[in-house]
């Protein structure tokens, strides 16, 4: 399996364990591999309540960091698996490791895309 294959493994483990941390009982999920890179889906309910709201508004935060570094990436996936401190930490790992992040919130539904670019050696 490829670098990009793994890390997409990855931020779908941390996106599922997300959205069951804040009460969903379902996730549909579509990942497509491209040219240009990976689209991942995901839809998701989740629980009503202030601080699930709270958790997903900062999933928006965490995605969409305006000055992305691809060094932070690396070294962040370095680390994956081993850090200890916390959700919003992975959630923060997966913002510097994609390239766009799309989430839609209606009710207690969120529907989530992100794109990864495929690495290309230089």
């Amino acid at each position: 399996m490829n670098t990009i294959a793994k890390k997409m493994s990855k931020i779908i483990d941390e996106l599922v364990c997300f959205f069951f941390s804040i009460g969903s009982d379902g996730i549909e999920m579509n990942l497509k591999k491209q040219s240009e890179g990976y689209t991942l889906y995901l839809k998701s309910n989740y629980s009503p309540d202030a601080d699930a709201r709270k958790q997903v508004h900062d999933l928006y935060k965490f995605l969409n960091i305006t000055e992305r570094n691809e060094g932070m990436e690396e070294f962040f996936w370095q680390l994956a698996g081993v850090s200890s401190l916390g959700q919003d930490s992975e959630l923060s790992l997966i913002g510097h490791m994609i390239d766009h992040a799309d989430i839609q919130v209606d009710g207690n539904t969120v529907e989530l895309t992100i794109f990864k670019k495929a690495e290309h050696a230089g």
